[in-house]
């Protein structure tokens, strides 16, 4: 029996133009659209996840300061 690789689900809102292009990505590739962004996520927590994680930080910093 096969056992699950994903077990957490994730919705998000793309502007139609981002949709659209992963979309044209994923069947050139012929993947799916949640296995690309499975790849993306990876891909940018591997290589700028310590970028990403202190920038989101600062823009919470940030949004406090103008509450």
């Amino acid at each position: 029996m096969k056992t699950a690789s994903f077990t957490k689900a994730l919705t998000v809102a793309l502007s139609e133009g981002t949709y659209l292009k992963i979309r044209e990505i994923t069947n050139q590739k012929r993947i799916s659209m949640g296995e690309w962004v499975r790849l993306a996520a990876e891909r940018a927590m591997n290589e700028e996840g310590q970028c990403i994680l202190t920038e989101i930080k600062n823009n919470k910093t940030e949004n406090k300061k103008e509450d």
